[in-house]
């Protein structure tokens, strides 16, 4: 059984999708709860992230409700053996949901995304990085409103993006560069002013013998940004790009950090 919010949030398992049940207010509680999985999350915090910084008079009597419905689906869910997959505690002025956090799509993704961090062995790291990447099915925490769930979702969309970009970048190490130019297309649709995002697309689509794209890319995003900022792509950029004018080799790049975004 896992539980999602690197998409719609959701509970997953061999059947059905649980949580579609759920009214929006409960799906946002149960991720306010899931980001935060195996931990006490205040009263007054569960509050704000579902209903904001001004919670209507009834939001701690209907906070009380959701809980329980939350809990009956968690019962609800098959079990391992004695012990339920997952269980909604009160703890004083807070609740914890106890799950194996590795059960939960985001946990388990930071966990991919460390464990390929330290890996020297680069077919190895990019099996971690594409199961990592495996876990997204669309905008975190789709269908969450409010201040919360946005600056949560960024840094969602953030690590993602990052993650994205180190697989990139493996791939093109292992020779596997135009496995990446589709996801890096599709990912700079989303992301047209960045530059790392952008750089490795370039990189792609020139290693790949796209040299008229890969200026094209370029010249893109100079054109956007400008117009945008005020500002021309960094200096690192702008040699990448001299270097595909004149058709010379790209130089290597270092394989482990994660990218400047």
């Amino acid at each position: 059984m896992w539980f999602g919010v690197l998409g719609p949030v959701t509970i997953l398992g061999p059947g059905p999708a649980v949580a579609g049940g759920m009214r929006p207010q409960q799906r946002a509680l149960l991720a306010a709860l899931l980001v935060d999985v195996d931990r006490v999350v205040p009263r007054d915090q569960l509050l704000y992230r579902v209903w904001g910084e001004h919670p209507p008079p009834q939001a701690g009597r209907t906070l009380h409700t959701h809980v329980s419905r939350i809990r009956k689906v968690l019962a609800a869910l098959p079990r391992t053996g004695p012990v339920a997959v997952a269980s909604l505690f009160r703890h004083d002025g807070g609740y914890r949901l106890a799950t194996d956090p590795l059960h939960v799509d985001a946990v388990r993704f930071e966990a991919l995304a460390g464990s390929a961090a330290r890996v020297h062995d680069l077919d190895h790291r990019r099996v971690l990085l594409e199961e990592a990447r495996t876990l997204w099915r669309g905008e975190a925490l789709a269908g969450v409103t409010g201040q919360w769930a946005a600056h949560r979702r960024s840094r969602f969309r953030h690590r993602h993006l990052a993650v994205t970009l180190d697989w990139a970048e493996t791939m093109r190490a292992l020779g596997h560069g135009a496995a990446t130019v589709d996801p890096l297309t599709e990912l700079s649709e989303r992301h047209p002013l960045s530059e790392p995002l952008v750089a490795a697309l370039v990189r792609a689509l020139y290693a790949t013998g796209h040299r008229v794209e890969a200026v094209h890319r370029y010249q893109r995003l100079e054109s956007e940004l400008v117009a945008a900022t005020g500002v021309r792509p960094g200096h690192e950029l702008r040699l990448l790009h001299e270097v595909v004018l004149r058709g010379e080799p790209l130089g290597p790049e270092p394989v482990g950090a994660l990218p400047r975004l």
